[in-house]
């Protein structure tokens, strides 16, 4: 799904498991509050064996965390100050969505759109579009996210760039995980 607010991207995530093992053993560099979330910085050990992430860092540096979301809390509607997209995974087995604003409606009503995280699917959020995140739930949220250092010219990157950047790993690593008897059946399926 793509749209103004959210993109899924096509490439799922083999590290999941990972940030939970980083998390629950207190590995490297310990918990911080970084707008007004508790987070785990994730080591660029664990970002380098996910060849998403990998590709990623190498096109568009970022730095990552995990986000721990208090239980029974929400995160009201906001746009990010630091970063015009980013890049986040539900860590936990189970979450509620991250809502995004769109047209008022009347009064104090607005249109939403949802973002329901699949399990090990990394999605690109437009930041600069108001979007909330409610933990209804009585245990903590995870959630990977990661934060785009600035472009040569002290810009911060938009969500078309990263976007575009995306859709280029992407291809790229479709095509490189097919092996030659994959493409041969591909090829014989269309000839």
């Amino acid at each position: 799904m793509h749209n103004e607010y959210f993109r899924e991207v096509g490439i799922k995530s083999n590290v999941r498991g990972y940030f939970l093992d980083h998390l629950i053993k207190g590995e490297e560099g310990g918990t911080l509050v970084y707008h007004d979330f508790i987070v785990k910085v994730i080591p660029d050990a664990i970002i380098s064996m996910d060849p998403f992430l990998s590709s990623l860092m190498g096109l568009f540096p970022f730095r990552s965390c995990l986000l721990i979301m208090e239980p029974l809390s929400c995160y009201n509607w906001h746009t990010d100050p630091t970063r015009g997209a980013g890049v986040n995974m539900l860590v936990s087995a189970e979450g509620d969505p991250c809502l995004f604003k769109g047209e008022a409606l009347s009064g104090n009503a607005d249109k939403i759109t949802v973002l329901d995280y699949k399990p090990d699917t990394y999605y690109v959020l437009n930041t600069q579009n108001d979007h909330m995140v409610v933990n209804a739930r009585s245990i903590p949220r995870l959630t990977f996210s990661l934060e785009f250092f600035k472009d040569r010219n002290n810009k911060i990157l938009s969500y078309s760039e990263i976007n575009q950047g995306i859709y280029e790993i992407e291809s790229s690593l479709m095509v490189s995980s097919r092996t030659p008897e994959k493409l041969t059946s591909v090829r014989n399926q269309i000839c």
